[in-house]
Formats: C-alpha cells, sequence, structure tokens
C-alpha cells in the first residue's frame, strides 16, 4: 500500500489485499481523501491491516 500527499492536503492511498496471502484473490484499491477526517481514515486503515495482515512470501 502507499500513500501521498499533495500540495492540497489531499492524501491518495493504493494498493491491494489478496487472501490467503501469497497465491488467493487480489483486491486493487485506489482513493483519495483530504485531512478533514483523517483520525476515520488512519482508523479505517488499520482495520484493514487486522484483517488482512502483511505476510511475507
Amino acid at each position: 500500500m502507499s500513500k501521498t500527499m499533495n500540495g492540497r492536503k489531499n492524501v491518495s492511498v493504493d494498493g491491494f489485499i489478496q487472501y490467503p496471502a501469497g497465491w488467493g484473490t487480489e483486491l486493487k484499491f485506489e482513493f483519495e481523501t483530504d485531512l478533514t477526517y483523517i483520525d476515520a481514515f488512519i482508523q479505517g486503515l488499520e482495520s484493514i491491516l487486522i484483517q488482512y495482515p502483511i505476510k511475507e512470501i
């Protein structure tokens, strides 16, 4: 997953999750948000990581 912030204080996120890790179905995503709701944004990313933890292949 990658995150970038532009000069307008928007955050762009793109990445993918795969289940089962290493050989399963992939879900690719890309979205942009502003910093108005940054706390909820971070909580959402953390919940994704809990459901789909990073695994070394």
